[in-house]
């Protein structure tokens, strides 16, 4: 059984890590950490993204002496031609102190949010309105992952924790 020592108390973020690891299926206990990343609430480059979940991994770690791991999850944008993009990075620490990180993929934000984004908004306070709005069943799905980060987050903890779990093939 793995003790994680999760830097978030997220549900929507604990959810992603329990639905994967149940996919997994380990045993596991998540024990969930309130801590800061370290990074701006808006991380806008690759770089910052992966920092604040390393950071995130390793203060959860810090906190939590049963844990076996730290793990981290952030969300960030980046800008390429004019227009914005979400990814997500997550990281796992050990208590050896090797880093395993993945990214999700990078997704191409609609108009809507690219403009808040340009504008200099806070994405994380407009986001439910553009799902308020649409009466497409399409443009639902579309606007419900930009709000819930699915599959951003979910992919960036699948492929983490395949790095972790199967860290004799990567160290």
């Amino acid at each position: 059984m793995y003790k994680i020592a999760a830097g978030t108390t997220s549900n929507q973020k604990i959810s992603y890590l329990k639905e994967i690891l149940n996919e997994f299926e380990v045993e596991y206990e998540i024990i969930p950490n309130e801590v800061e990343s370290g990074v701006d609430s808006q991380p806008m480059t690759s770089y910052e993204t992966k920092q604040g979940s390393i950071n995130r991994a390793q203060r959860a770690l810090n906190n939590s002496n049963e844990a076996d791991f730290g793990i981290g999850i952030e969300a960030g944008y980046i800008l390429d031609n004019d227009r914005y993009s979400i990814f997500c990075w997550a990281s796992i620490v050990d208590k050896q102190n090797n880093i395993f990180s993945a990214q999700s993929e990078i997704f191409k934000l609609p108009n809507f949010h690219n403009d808040i984004l340009k504008n200099g908004g806070y994405l994380g306070d407009n986001v439910r309105n553009y799902l308020d709005i649409q009466t497409e069943g399409f443009k639902k799905v579309l606007a419900n992952d930009m709000v819930e980060r699915k599959p951003f987050i979910p992919i960036a903890l699948r492929n983490v924790l395949h790095y972790y779990l199967n860290r004799e093939e990567y160290i």
